[in-house]
């Protein structure tokens, strides 16, 4: 029987799942007059200068990554990691009504795929079927302060619209366990005869 391997791209490809949705319903949407193209994974520390802001952007950031321990099951602790992916779906313009514009729009794309099937991406996305498990798409609760936080360290996007979203859960199956070698040693208590197991 062969080894299976871990499928821990699946992290990176639900990502791309996220820019591809949003560039295909955006490619399609004529509400706005300069279409909205530039739709990538990136990081909330936007350059300001013209070249960066000139033209409306959407980025994808991944800013946390935690377990789902309500999906957790003990016969696979040590075969299956489920996790949930934190992002943040900024909106870049100049004209604060285009970017609240393509809040909603966002809003609306993930509304319609709040279910990202895993059958879906059998050929294009090997990681994510991989993990033969659905993964939700749901907008995540964030409070004040949580975006102060946010803000500290990523300055340049508080007067940013973004919405944060949480996908879960996103199953890495960790492949076949490693086979770990375990020494016996022998010790005596009370003329007792005891085992002690050692790793």
């Amino acid at each position: 029987m062969s080894k299976r391997e871990s499928n821990f791209t699946v992290v990176g490809e639900i990502g791309e799942i996220l820019v591809d949705l949003l560039k295909d319903s955006f490619s399609k949407c004529d509400a706005f007059t300069t279409p909205i193209t530039d739709i990538a994974l990136g990081s909330p520390d936007i350059e300001d200068n013209p070249q960066q802001t000139a033209k409306p952007q959407i980025i994808v950031f991944l800013y946390h990554i935690d377990k789902n321990a309500h999906f957790e099951h003990p016969d696979d602790l040590y075969t299956k990691l489920a996790l949930e992916l934190y992002y943040l779906i900024i909106a870049i313009a100049r004209d604060k009504a285009i970017e609240h514009k393509i809040a909603g729009k966002i809003a609306e794309v993930f509304n319609a795929h709040k279910v990202l099937f895993y059958e879906r991406y059998q050929n294009d996305k090997p990681g994510f079927y991989a993990g033969y498990h659905d993964a939700k798409v749901n907008i995540a609760s964030m409070s004040i302060d949580e975006k102060h936080k946010l803000w500290t360290g990523f300055p340049k996007i508080a007067d940013k619209t973004f919405i944060p979203y949480i996908v879960r859960p996103v199953i890495i199956d960790c492949g076949d366990p490693e086979i770990v070698l375990v020494n016996k040693r022998e010790f005596i208590v009370r003329d007792k005869q005891y085992y002690k197991l050692e790793e």
